[in-house]
């Protein structure tokens, strides 16, 4: 069925002649003919009864006319949202990170309100944020050395951090100058949500260390973490950069000998075009973030 002559059926229902609904509809008198004649063959019944110069609905069409009228206001709403959805997800850009960039996004949005970030990577690895990108579930990625991936990602340097313990104020080691990993075998740790990148970078450098930590809890974010340790509930590892807002006195930040550092780099798929919405992203950080660092 067309649904196009629903129209076309309420406007010669409301002017009640062809002459008149085929001049308002921008169409010619025969071609509106065939048209109510094609939906009436289709529904099985007539809808109107004919004069010579009048039509009038009859008892089908005084049935059919609400319904008519009804799918063309849903026909409006679904058109009109389906629109909206379009030009939000044309002004839409999902944002994958490993790495704390709160403050780079708030920028961003106080820069350019019109575009809207979905930030993505909570409990995902590297491995696991590199597949989003290469699935298109998101664009752009803030990965730790994603060098092993340079071949199919273009790398752009964003920040150096590196690994510090992170201990209850009133620990032992609290006021050391630095410390290695392996002085913590004996320590319970907190540790990011299992199998998480935060969870595994903090295993591998215990491993590394010649010991398998000991997780007495897992936390969401590193917020969490600053709240367990500073309660006493265990030591972890995190990015300096990363907690350095949220220090309060109740933990101690000591620096690892030797020193672990690592490298954030933006990333998004060479063989892929950028959207609109993250080419302004990747711009505005390049322009804005990079530059302001490099200060």
């Amino acid at each position: 069925m067309d649904t196009s002559y629903f129209e076309e059926f309420i406007i010669l229902a409301e002017m009640q002649k062809y002459a008149d609904a085929a001049e308002y509809l921008s169409i010619s008198e025969p071609s509106l003919s065939r048209h109510i004649k094609a939906l009436e063959n289709e529904l099985g019944v007539t809808l109107f009864d004919r004069t010579s110069r009048r039509v009038s609905l009859n008892i089908y069409g005084q049935i059919f006319l609400p319904y008519a009228r009804q799918f063309l206001s849903l026909q409006q709403a679904y058109t009109q949202e389906l629109l909206e959805a379009q030009t939000h997800q044309k002004n839409t850009v999902v944002v994958g990170t490993l790495y704390q960039i709160n403050d780079l996004l708030s920028q961003f949005y106080n820069y350019d309100p019109s575009i809207f970030i979905v930030s993505t990577g909570l409990g995902d690895t590297p491995e696991t944020m590199a597949e989003k990108m290469r699935s298109g579930k998101c664009e752009v990625a803030f990965l730790p050395d994603p060098y092993t991936y340079e071949n199919e990602f273009t790398l752009l340097p964003f920040a150096r951090d590196k690994f510090v313990a992170v201990l209850p104020s009133d620990h032992p080691m609290a006021g050391r100058d630095s410390l290695h990993v392996r002085e913590l075998k004996n320590e319970n740790f907190v540790s990011f949500m299992e199998g998480a990148y935060g969870d595994c970078a903090i295993k591998n450098l215990c491993n590394r260390a010649g010991f398998t930590p000991r997780v007495s809890f897992n936390a969401d974010s590193a917020q969490s973490i600053i709240s367990f340790v500073s309660e006493g509930m265990g030591v972890s590892l995190v990015f300096e950069n990363s907690i350095s807002p949220i220090v309060t006195e109740s933990v101690a930040v000591v620096p690892l000998i030797p020193e672990e550092s690592v490298d954030i780099c933006l990333c998004f798929r060479r063989d892929v075009p950028l959207s609109d919405a993250a080419n302004k992203f990747v711009t505005y950080v390049q322009e804005h973030y990079f530059t302001e660092r490099e200060q």
